[in-house]
């Protein structure tokens, strides 16, 4: 099998974001089929290079909505197992994020149990992109939590109009 750099060359794509900003509104394994390698080195590609690049927040956003887009195949809730898919993308998404750190799982467990608990989502909801208002509005739960501590996570300049936004408690 082609390793992901090698893959992400030959479609002429310098990263792994690159290629996945360009592919909205699919999961890791239809996009890891078109790149002909396996969806795990994918995510474990673009989950290093957020890393390096200081985008872990783009990351937390794209594979939750990239599991959601997989697991939840008939949109939020919905279908005899509705709940046990949410929860299955909710765990498989938190599982996805934990090799960053204790901060970003932290802020995905707060995010997911937003979600699942206490957020007003509609069922049938499915995300398309990494900008997703529910996702936003999730997310900002994570920053706002009076027991967050993400005061340890680093400013990400480089992702406007992502979350946190100026103003809100590091």
């Amino acid at each position: 099998m082609m390793s992901v750099p090698s893959a992400l060359r030959q479609r002429e794509f310098k990263t792994a974001r690159a290629f996945l900003d360009s592919n909205p509104g699919i999961s890791y394994v239809v996009a890891a089929e078109r790149l002909k390698i396996a969806p795990i080195a994918l995510i474990h590609q673009a989950r290093e290079e957020s890393r390096r690049d200081g985008a872990e927040d783009w990351f937390l956003r794209d594979c939750l909505v990239r599991e959601m887009l997989e697991v939840c195949v008939e949109g939020w809730r919905t279908g005899a197992t509705g709940d046990f898919d949410a929860a299955d993308a909710l765990g498989s998404w938190v599982a996805l994020v934990s090799p960053l750190g204790e901060p970003w799982t932290a802020r995905a467990r707060t995010a997911g149990d937003a979600l699942f608990r206490s957020m007003d989502v509609p069922p049938g909801w499915r995300p398309v992109d990494v900008k997703d208002a529910f996702i936003d509005q999730a997310l900002r739960s994570a920053y706002t939590d009076s027991t967050s501590i993400w005061s340890g996570l680093p400013k990400n300049s480089s992702e406007p109009g992502l979350w946190p936004p100026d103003g809100v408690p590091r």
